[in-house]
């Protein structure tokens, strides 16, 4: 794999941590 692709990967993860944390916060609410 190269290191773009690692980094596009890793970027994609952090973003669906973000939303799932974000739709998480919303239903504890």
């Amino acid at each position: 794999m190269t290191p773009d692709g690692f980094y596009l990967l890793r970027l994609h993860l952090h973003q669906g941590l973000e939303k799932l944390m974000v739709e998480g916060r919303r239903i504890s609410l």
